[in-house]
């Protein structure tokens, strides 16, 4: 199980966006059987589309959404190539507007009997996983880390999981992400094999928010 964390806006999405194309055109080289499956709670499936295009043929998003690239033969042809490139791809996105743990952890097992495997599951984010019946938060958001855990274990594959870093890295000089800054890290930390942090102060920059960044 890998965490993947940040603040909103700075990637990490995008960045499991990658690793699962990565992963989907590895898979395909070596005729590795079995499908990158993107639960995506916070975008549609076109939305996933048009992010793994872009970061393909190396265009701002803002291009594609807006239509600009009407007239410019050059993206055009690199948006039509990069298209047809992932729908080739063994990637699968579900697009629930509602899901919880459990199931996940189900569709989870009716992918990976279906398609022979699962190479990978991204969970996009955990804090948009709802609950079957009322909780308190810290209990709901451990037994999303739970289970996560649990679906790895049980059909032995990789497991991403995105999550949100809370408001305190806002109130320092630097922006670090932090593990401490994980909603519920002690549970994060005892779970997670893997806690992967997205930095980028480049975002900041765009705001006006003066970053020092660490040397």
């Amino acid at each position: 199980l890998t965490l993947v964390s940040a603040r909103p806006g700075m990637g990490k999405t995008q960045t499991a966006l990658l690793i699962s194309r990565n992963i989907a055109e590895e898979a395909v080289r070596q005729e590795i059987p079995g499908v990158v499956a993107i639960i995506s709670l916070e975008m549609t499936g076109k939305q996933v589309t048009s992010r793994l295009v872009c970061a393909g043929a190396r265009i701002d998003s803002r291009v594609l959404d807006a239509g600009l690239y009407v007239g410019d033969e050059e993206i055009k042809g690199r948006i039509e190539e990069e298209t047809k490139k992932i729908k080739s791809l063994p990637i699968h996105v579900d697009q629930s507007d509602y899901i919880t743990a459990e199931m996940i952890d189900y569709r989870a097992s009716v992918l990976h009997s279906m398609y022979g495997g699962l190479l990978l599951l991204v969970i996009d984010f955990a804090e948009l996983i709802s609950s079957e019946k009322e909780e308190m938060e810290e209990i709901r958001t451990s037994k999303i880390y739970l289970k996560a855990k649990a679906v790895s274990k049980k059909l032995r594959i990789p497991v991403m999981l995105l999550c949100q870093q809370n408001r305190s890295i806002e109130f320092t000089q630097t922006k670090l992400p932090s593990v401490s800054a994980i909603r519920w890290s002690g549970m994060a930390e005892a779970i997670a094999d893997l806690i992967v942090l997205v930095y980028n102060p480049g975002q900041y920059e765009q705001i006006g928010t003066t970053v020092q960044t660490p040397r």
